[in-house]
């Protein structure tokens, strides 16, 4: 839960916590960054169960400067206080629930090397309630997570200070026209609004616009389920394809195709199964609009989705298709040409022609020279309206994207960039897509130093 402040996160993640402790053998955390800052939710449970229900504990302690506060109920349920100061005493531990009380203060390893696995043998749940802040690089992730309805592991909210029952929208009207006198709305944003705005101050792309785009956003008209099959002849088969309703599929439609339009497809290709968790993408986007009206999420076998990808083209009117080449990529690559020739092309330097001529080769090749230049025509293209997105989850991962310590363009903290690198790949494509056949001689693939998409 992502909140502004005084909206009662505190006392809404104990009130989940509190029916959970009726249960014989239930034991949890709560865990703050401090132990103090995990001192409320405790608070509230104490009231609750100790106070108002007058349940009788078998162990108990509410005292803040003692610095151990817990209890211990006579069914063998029990709650107690930790802090994520030093990692190293969050060991040991099986539990059927954590709270991470202001979330995003607590460092991604705390959660990750140290908390998540107290919860596996138990089959436990986490809460994270928190204000968002500037140097969170946990709860955003997951809070991405939780808006998207396929992801059935996770949920998330966001709530502004009003819409608590301890702030009033005329107490919040009052600090909003305070710090925006002073220059700092974004912190109002963030404070009293619960958004992940700090984040996109870091962001390549202009945060107001993107913004303003969320607000927007669509929810899919239709989600599919892209069915394929191959048949025919192996060298150059025919690619038989439908488009089946699925709430579960993993194409979302804003918009169906029509027949006078013309579009374009980019696609981020993953390995099926990364131990980052990264994912395939595919983004539709209308030439004539600019609108992004189509976009797929998921995981899949990079041979598979040659398959797939090829179909989104086809029921976009054989739209034009530009699939990252790089690494898994190039499988991709290799198989859609069998059976879809209006793909995205670049122009490269054949080593094995005498004169080093320059060939077209399929596919995008992200480097250190063509990722910037990427991002700074998807960041043109936003700025001046010429590209709009309607999927809220793309335009969160566009919010989220920026540059790290070391200058390295890719998704802030532990965001994935997956729909961001699509999403550019679609745009390249509707700039400068090429519509000649495919060579038939194999060419040379090993030499990417050209710029990508001059045509």
């Amino acid at each position: 839960m992502a909140a502004g402040t005084r909206f009662g996160k505190s006392y809404a993640a104990a009130k989940e916590i509190c029916p959970r402790l009726l249960l014989p053998g239930e034991q949890g955390w709560i865990v703050g960054p401090t132990y103090r800052l995990g001192e409320k939710e405790f608070r509230y449970v104490w009231e609750d169960l100790v106070i108002n229900l007058k349940l009788p504990t078998a162990r108990a302690n509410n005292n803040l400067n003692l610095g151990d506060m817990y209890i211990e109920f006579p069914w063998g349920a029990w709650v107690r206080v930790m802090s994520a100061e030093k990692p190293a005493n969050l060991l040991g531990e099986e539990l059927d629930f954590v709270v991470l009380a202001e979330g995003s203060q607590i460092k991604e390893q705390v959660w990750t090397r140290y908390l998540r696995g107290r919860l596996v043998s138990r089959r436990g749940f986490m809460i994270a309630n928190t204000t968002p802040n500037e140097q969170d690089g946990l709860i955003w992730p997951m809070f991405q997570k939780g808006q998207d309805r396929r992801i059935k592991e996770y949920w998330s909210g966001q709530y502004g200070s009003a819409e608590g029952k301890t702030v009033t929208a005329e107490e919040v009207e009052a600090v909003r026209q305070e710090l925006i006198a002073q220059g700092r709305e974004d912190e109002f944003r963030e404070q009293y609004l619960g958004e992940f705005l700090v984040l996109g101050t870091k962001s390549i792309f202009h945060k107001d616009i993107l913004q303003n785009m969320l607000e927007a956003a669509k929810d899919p008209v239709r989600i599919c389920r892209v069915d394929t099959e191959l048949s025919g002849d192996i060298q150059r088969p025919k690619l038989n394809w439908e488009m089946e309703d699925d709430e579960q599929g993993e194409l979302e439609v804003f918009a169906e195709p029509r027949g006078s339009l013309h579009y374009a497809v980019g696609s981020d290709v993953a390995e099926e199964d990364t131990p980052q968790g990264d994912f395939t993408t595919a983004h539709v986007i209308c030439l004539e609009t600019g609108e992004e009206v189509a976009a797929w999420h998921g995981t899949i076998s990079p041979g598979d989705w040659a398959q797939k990808v090829a179909a989104i083209g086809y029921y976009y009117n054989t739209a034009p298709v530009g699939i990252e080449y790089n690494n898994m990529g190039a499988a991709t690559c290799n198989e859609i040409k069998k059976f879809y020739t209006h793909l995205y092309r670049r122009l490269k330097h054949d080593t094995k022609s005498p004169k080093m001529e320059r060939k077209k080769a399929i596919g995008w090749y992200t480097s250190k020279k063509t990722k910037p230049i990427l991002v700074s025509d998807l960041d043109k293209a936003i700025k001046a309206g010429e590209l709009r997105f309607n999927s809220a989850q793309t335009i969160r991962e566009l919010l989220s994207f920026g540059k790290d310590k070391n200058g390295r363009l890719k998704g802030l903290g532990s965001a994935h960039d997956d729909r961001v690198m699509g999403a550019g790949i679609a745009w390249q494509t509707a700039l400068q897509f090429d519509m000649s056949p495919i060579d038939d001689d194999p060419v040379d693939y090993s030499d990417y130093d050209s710029l990508a998409g001059v045509a």
